[in-house]
């Protein structure tokens, strides 16, 4: 009866060309994970800025007054009003949400109040 199985050249052979392509595709893979992570944050971001447009909107009677100048909203009071679900936010890069800030700029002067958000953070 003939032995069946590798030899210990071929599992060595094997195991070898494994590692290669194992060290050539990790780095690929792990730059890969981390754009996603810079993608999913830009993504918070922006969903912090949209939920600002949104508390403006509703809130537009003590924006009206401010023509010319930025206004900050705290994340805190996003999140305590509703406009954030705060496990959609938390960051994994460490970046501090909650003590952040939205500035809400309008340029247009008195007539046309338009806005324009862009996310603070001072971690």
């Amino acid at each position: 009866m003939k032995n069946k199985g590798f030899t210990l050249i071929e599992l060595l052979g094997s195991i070898t060309l494994l590692a290669a392509i194992a060290l050539i595709a990790f780095p690929a893979i792990l730059s890969l994970l981390n754009n996603s992570q810079t993608e999913i944050d830009k993504a918070k971001k922006e969903y912090i800025e949209s939920a600002a447009a949104e508390y403006v909107n509703d809130n537009i009677n003590d924006y009206e007054k401010i023509k010319d100048s930025t206004k900050s909203i705290p994340v805190s009071i996003l999140i305590s009003e509703g406009y954030i679900s705060e496990s959609m936010i938390e960051p994994k890069d460490g970046w501090c949400v909650k003590v952040s800030v939205v500035e809400a700029t309008n340029e247009n002067g008195t007539k046309n109040l338009k806005y324009t958000y862009k996310f603070k953070t001072d971690c």
